[in-house]
């Protein structure tokens, strides 16, 4: 029984054995089974890790990314805000300028209405000037017909006598003593004549204290006088001096131009001869007995300014200056019936002029003028000509007569 027993229990011994075995064959696969997924999970978390490290420096990137926008965000606000002022401003201004602005359309319409009358205005002038050009280019054609022709030397030679007239009216009649006889130099337009005969000095009086130096200056106011008021006045036609003074001068070219010049000198001789023609062969008693009147009514304005340095009946000085006056209306009627232009010219003396001996010559009793000689007074002036009398060559002048002067008032250091 006791062999039973220890048979049974070696039989339960090894049974307890083999379950332990097993069981410890069980836990071994369990355990080998845990190291594998414990080394898949290893693996995993290895590649999660390295997942983990791409995000972080991705992150990285993309935080600094977001702070360049936040810093570019902050910057455009900044403009904004400074846009918003400008905008600002600029509203206010443009609510304190509107008044300004109205006033200135109302401006604009006034200056745009004075243009468009300006522009209508400079419309009819064109078409006006036009129709002269035309007119101008008629007579161009049809000049050789009829054309006034006359020499130079006659020219001249008339120029010659109206010198000859003055000096010898003026040394028949001038005196050194001043009579009683008062200018009213206020309302005698004539009387700015004699102030332009004496430039430089500070009192005309005093050239008329001297015989010679008095002689002279009545000489250049008469010249002076006769260049303002006769010649290119059209004082040959008084029923028309008027309109034919006023026509030529709107017609005067502003700067010189010598196909414009010529144009106008062959309009002037053509309407020159014109009414010419028709006053001598219809009305020529009536003709003679206006410019009669004109070179009177001339004469008596003119002997109220010198009549205090000339003795004689007042009639005698009257006649005289009547010859002298209708003598200037001739010869500025041939002027303008030529195809040449004549002028006078007097140097200007602002600054001085000195004696040329080839546009000058003095009087043969004047002393011959010395080496920087000034000239005190412009006796009579030189007659100039440009172009030719068929209208021709009018950018070429030429000076057909040398000016009178005096270089016997002062010495060079009392000019």
């Amino acid at each position: 029984m006791s062999r039973s027993f220890n048979i049974q229990e070696q039989h339960r011994g090894r049974s307890t054995l083999s379950i332990a075995q097993e069981s410890l064959a069980i836990t071994q696969e369990n355990l080998q089974k845990e190291r594998d997924d414990n080394l898949k999970i290893r693996r995993r978390l290895g590649r999660v890790k390295y997942v983990n490290d791409a995000l972080r420096e991705q992150l990285g990137i993309t935080q600094e990314e977001l702070h360049e926008e936040k810093d570019i965000s902050s910057k455009f606000e900044r403009e904004l805000n400074g846009l918003k002022y400008v905008n600002k401003t600029l509203r206010q201004l443009l609510g304190t300028t509107q008044e300004e602005l109205n006033k200135q359309r109302d401006v604009n319409s006034e200056i745009q209405r004075r243009l468009n009358l300006n522009e209508a205005q400079v419309a009819n002038t064109e078409v006006y000037r036009k129709k002269w050009a035309k007119a101008v280019s008629q007579l161009d054609q049809s000049r050789s017909c009829g054309q006034y022709k006359l020499p130079d030397s006659d020219l001249t030679r008339a120029v010659y006598q109206l010198r000859y007239e003055i000096e010898n009216t003026i040394a028949q009649y001038f005196t050194i003593t001043p009579s009683e006889h008062t200018v009213n130099t206020p309302n005698n337009s004539f009387w700015k004549y004699m102030v332009e005969a004496t430039p430089g000095s500070h009192d005309y009086r005093d050239h008329l204290s001297s015989t010679t130096r008095g002689e002279h200056l009545i000489q250049s106011f008469l010249w002076r006088l006769l260049v303002g008021e006769i010649f290119g006045k059209f004082r040959w036609v008084p029923s028309l001096q008027e309109s034919l003074s006023r026509i030529y001068e709107t017609l005067r070219p502003v700067k010189e131009a010598p196909e414009a010049e010529r144009q106008l000198q062959m309009w002037k001789a053509m309407t020159s001869n014109l009414i010419f023609k028709h006053l001598g062969l219809v009305h020529e008693q009536v003709y003679q007995e206006e410019i009669s009147k004109t070179a009177l009514s001339f004469a008596r304005k003119v002997l109220d300014v010198i009549k205090p340095y000339l003795q004689g009946p007042d009639e005698d000085l009257l006649d005289g200056l009547q010859s002298i006056i209708q003598l200037s209306i001739k010869l500025d009627q041939d002027f303008c019936r030529l195809g040449a232009r004549y002028s006078w010219f007097f140097p200007p003396f602002e600054q001085g002029v000195l004696f040329d001996l080839e546009s000058m010559e003095v009087e043969v009793r004047e002393k011959k003028p010395q080496p920087g000689q000034f000239v005190c007074v412009v006796v009579a002036p030189a007659l100039m000509k440009r172009g030719k009398q068929t209208g021709e060559d009018f950018a070429m002048e030429i000076r057909l007569l040398k000016m009178k002067v005096s270089c016997g008032l002062f010495d060079n250091d009392d000019f």
